[in-house]
């Protein structure tokens, strides 16, 4: 039975023009062959499994990241983490980029540095779109670059240190700028961690758990507690985010021309397609099938 198509780190190792290292950091761009890599050309929705950071030197990239579209234009960046489902790939001819991604199994481990965890918990919950000024932009090429030819040298004996402290000098630019454009966001609360795990949780299990009841066990809290929290945090219930989530993973199916609403019912343990359709026509407005049928 079909499912949502994944791409994972390791689908990366045969892209073009790209470098990777130590099956955890991965480097690709465009910007003396103009084609785009190949994960980026999504013609249906699949779910990207390692944190991504994609910068726009010239033209412009539209792509759409759980069902909500970003554009980029020259000396934009978009962040996101692990996760995300993504679709609907267009660039400009004149599009140039650089990707840098990290392996889901490097994303979830603690920052060890103020720089890391600071910039993950902007951009952790949805992706981030940044505009960065043309000499940040600038620099930020030069460490890609430089990260390249470090990589590129198989007799270099401190690839570790060279590559944390390139990465460590991006993050800082880039938190720089989500800093200077919004206000200071306070330190960050345990009923707002508690919310970030309770998301994380959602997204990996939605489709066959949809009690609060499930989530509040994997948090070893009870039910109205994590009602509680969840509310104080983002102003809507747990079951609101369930839903959500459910719904927008029933789209992503959906979207799989070789699927069928039966077949959606059954991967997102529905009882049957009937009520698969009466709960999608509910939140959407119209049925899975006539969904499926829109251009």
């Amino acid at each position: 039975m079909g499912q949502i198509e994944e791409v994972l780190f390791a689908d990366l190792i045969d892209e073009k023009n790209a470098r990777t290292w130590n099956n955890s950091l991965f480097l690709c761009d465009n910007f003396t062959s103009g084609f785009m890599p190949q994960y980026l050309d999504a013609s249906k929705p699949r779910k990207i499994r390692f944190a991504t950071v994609v910068l726009c030197r010239a033209g412009s990239l539209s792509v759409k990241l759980n069902m909500q579209e970003y554009t980029l234009h020259n000396d934009d960046g978009l962040l996101f983490a692990p996760g995300i489902i993504g679709e609907q790939i267009t660039a400009s001819d004149d599009c140039r980029i650089l990707v840098i991604a990290f392996a889901e199994s490097v994303y979830n481990i603690p920052a060890k540095n103020s720089v890391s965890m600071q910039l993950r918990n902007y951009f952790h919950r949805e992706p981030m779109l940044i505009h960065f000024p043309h000499q940040y932009a600038e620099t930020i090429t030069i460490h890609y670059r430089l990260m390249r030819d470090v990589l590129a040298d198989v007799s270099f004996s401190q690839t570790e240190e060279a590559i944390k402290s390139h990465i460590n000098i991006i993050s800082t630019y880039a938190l720089h700028c989500i800093e200077a454009s919004k206000e200071q966001l306070p330190e960050r609360t345990r009923y707002e961690r508690m919310f970030d795990q309770f998301l994380r949780d959602v997204k990996e299990n939605c489709d066959k758990n949809r009690t609060v009841g499930f989530y509040a066990d994997r948090l070893f809290i009870s039910s109205k507690y994590l009602s509680k929290v969840v509310m104080d945090v983002s102003g809507r219930h747990p079951t609101d985010w369930i839903r959500d989530y459910v719904l927008l993973n029933a789209k992503a199916l959906l979207r799989n021309e070789d699927l069928s609403v039966q077949q959606v019912s059954d991967m997102l343990a529905f009882p049957n397609p009937s009520f698969f359709g009466k709960f999608f026509k509910e939140h959407v407005g119209c049925t899975p099938g006539e969904y499926q049928n829109q251009k």
